[in-house]
């Protein structure tokens, strides 16, 4: 039988989890994938993820796709993942799709949202916008990125920003919308919580996420935000 390709768009509670790759003696998604597939799948070598996400970070729109010489359909591997960590990990969506459809390299852009809680004393979210938006574009974040592999590039594209006040579960927040085709590991934490530095700093410009981004210095922009805050929300292809 010639190996078939499968694509699952996922949502997962990550709380529980050390993110999504698997690691020696952890508990993580893709390790919990694996424990779940593997006795149905014998033949299976990879799980190929569209965005990996980092310890405690939750998705809403997950993408992963795999290959399988074995005689299941998709909506029997839907119920095993399902079934995998119930009240965790759900399968939103289980298909066949066109021989070599990669989750990763296919993707167009990736979706992020970072909600975070907003005291009374918040920075706008105008502002935080405004600064975000000097971003916009292709430029390098090596900046606003941490542990990047030795020798990977740092150039990447942010297509678009939105901040705007919210309610979620009843208590006001900022919201944080980032789009880009890819970000490097913890950009999006740092990017969100550099903004807020620089919003509550009254001296601070408009422009000073890029002008930060200009020096190439790590030790010049914040730590991560949390992560029980950030949540990949969608994969374009």
């Amino acid at each position: 039988m010639q190996p078939r390709t499968f694509r699952f768009v996922l949502a997962y509670e990550g709380t529980g989890f050390w993110g999504f790759a698997r690691q020696p003696d952890r508990r993580t998604i893709e390790g919990t994938l694996w424990q779940a597939l593997q006795p149905m799948l014998p033949d299976l070598r990879k799980i190929v993820v569209g965005g990996r996400t980092d310890r405690g970070v939750h998705a809403t729109g997950q993408v992963i796709s795999l290959r399988t010489r074995c005689p299941v359909d998709s909506d029997r591997l839907g119920r095993c993942i399902d079934h995998a960590a119930p009240g965790e990990i759900a399968c939103l969506h289980a298909e066949r799709t066109r021989h070599g459809f990669h989750a990763q390299f296919w993707a167009r852009s990736r979706s992020y949202t970072y909600l975070h809680p907003a005291e009374r004393d918040a920075p706008r979210a105008g502002r935080l916008e405004r600064l975000l938006q000097a971003l916009v574009g292709t430029r390098d974040f090596f900046a606003f990125a941490r542990d990047t592999p030795k020798g990977r590039s740092t150039v990447r594209r942010l297509e678009w920003v939105r901040v705007r006040s919210v309610l979620h579960d009843g208590r006001p927040h900022l919201r944080f919308d980032l789009i880009g085709r890819s970000f490097l590991r913890h950009q999006v934490r740092v990017m969100v919580a550099t903004a807020l530095r620089e919003a509550a700093a009254p001296e601070s410009s408009d422009d000073a996420l890029l002008r930060l981004a200009e020096t190439h210095d790590r030790t010049a922009t914040e730590p991560p935000a949390p992560p029980g805050h950030l949540h990949l929300v969608k994969i374009v292809y």
